[in-house]
């Protein structure tokens, strides 16, 4: 899955380069730290890593920022209306904290969470997308 990743993304990044009109901006939905998750121990991880002649400096470098999203809040999340979700809430509550634990270390790490402390409530699709526009934003502008 690490090595697919890698592929994909160069792939858009030779697509980036050779795009001479304009400025491109890569967004990807994974990572290549994301599989990390999923391995079945620490030790079946560095075997991976060892493999791919990379470290987990390594595959960070490779990335200007990371913008982790959180789970929908449990009372929007249903395995029901998205054929692609297959974790319950709780394993998706387990699965994101993973996933902070492993990008947390990137200079960069921004969090997008479910939550508007301003007004105390639940932020919609619309609003969570506009925070991810604003974390762009600063990142482009850095």
């Amino acid at each position: 899955m690490v090595r697919l990743i890698f592929q994909l993304e160069n792939s858009y990044e030779n697509i980036a380069i050779n795009e001479q009109k304009r400025n491109t901006l890569i967004i990807c939905d994974r990572g290549a730290m994301d599989p990390k998750v999923f391995t079945g121990s620490e030790d079946d991880w560095t075997s991976i890593l060892k493999n791919l002649g990379k470290t987990e400096k390594d595959i960070m470098d490779e990335y200007e920022a990371v913008i982790q999203l959180y789970t929908a809040p449990k009372e929007y999340y249903c395995l029901s209306d998205n054929p692609y979700r297959r974790e319950t809430y709780a394993e998706a509550q387990v699965i994101n904290a993973h996933y902070e634990k492993i990008w947390k270390a990137h200079p960069n790490f921004y969090q997008v969470d479910n939550y508007d402390h301003n007004v105390k409530s639940h932020l919609g699709w619309d609003e969570k997308c506009a925070k991810i526009a604003e974390i762009v934003k600063v990142i482009l502008n850095d």
